[in-house]
């Protein structure tokens, strides 16, 4: 609970309720972070779960974020048919880009930002 504490009190300290994502693979943290700041969007990271839509959806989760790998059409509609918003990481490849924008994808995490962007672009 303390960490949870001390994260609520610099989120509202600095008054960024609204525009931060709290991401954790540590699931019980985040429902710790929700007690306390009930209006903060979270998002859990899930590494190898196969079912981790209805693992987030049960814990009351509005966004996750599956290993890039763990996505599939399938996985994909399920988390659609739950409202959930997905946020794959690490996508760093072209292929991987164009794969994660036809399953539709809300965002994705890369370490390539600037390359991302410029892939981005050369689609429009």
């Amino acid at each position: 609970k303390v960490f949870a504490q001390t994260t609520a009190e610099l989120i509202r300290k600095y008054k960024i309720e609204k525009s931060v994502v709290l991401q954790s693979f540590d699931h019980d943290l985040l429902e710790e972070c929700q007690d306390v700041l009930p209006h903060v969007t979270r998002s859990f990271l899930f590494h190898s779960e196969k079912n981790f839509a209805d693992l987030a959806a049960r814990r009351g989760a509005t966004r996750v974020s599956p290993n890039f790998r763990l996505l599939t059409p399938k996985t994909m509609g399920r988390c659609k048919d739950l409202g959930l918003v997905v946020t794959p990481y690490t996508v760093n490849r072209v292929t991987a880009w164009r794969q994660a924008l036809k399953m539709g994808v809300d965002a994705l995490i890369t370490d390539y930002p600037r390359k991302l962007s410029t892939f981005l672009d050369s689609l429009s």
